[in-house]
């Protein structure tokens, strides 16, 4: 059996109308899009932002500390699932890079990535999402899936 966490909020799925979390609210509108994200703070708010908005999201999946599985297991998982189109995520730290690119490469669906702490704000080493930004290219074939890393300046 496979562990999910530990520190995590939980997990929702609309199509599968369960709400397995500390959150209050299942998105109200079927959506196909799905939200893994280290952060509960982060899924916390977007579970009451969709809930207010009425946006329709489909999975959103909190993975906390990692123990077992990973973003590379999500995104394999969330690949396979016929109810999601895209998969967004909020990263603090990636256990195996080489796995979870290897993964982005065979998935056949966009994913939006986040990393936290590429700021000025966080002085350190070069910020993760700069190094996937300049390593991606050689790692995807043209025209496969879709994998976008947005650097937001704060």
């Amino acid at each position: 059996m496979r562990v999910i966490g530990p520190n995590i909020i939980g997990v929702l799925s609309n199509s599968d109308k369960m709400n397995a979390s500390f959150t209050n609210f299942l998105p109200p509108l079927d959506g196909k899009a799905a939200l893994v994200s280290q952060s509960g703070a982060l899924l916390i708010a977007m579970d009451a932002a969709t809930y207010t908005r009425r946006v329709g999201f489909d999975k959103m999946i909190s993975i906390g500390n990692q123990a077992d599985l990973d973003f590379a297991d999500l995104i394999a998982y969330l690949n396979e699932d016929e109810n999601t189109t895209c998969i967004t995520l909020y990263i603090e730290g990636i256990k195996d890079g080489a796995r979870f690119m290897e993964e982005a490469r065979k998935c056949t669906k966009p994913i939006i990535a986040l990393k936290a702490g590429t700021s000025a704000m966080v002085p350190r080493q070069p910020p993760l999402i700069l190094v996937l930004w300049q390593v991606l290219p050689k790692f995807m074939k043209p025209h496969s899936s879709k994998l976008v890393l947005p650097r937001l300046k704060i």
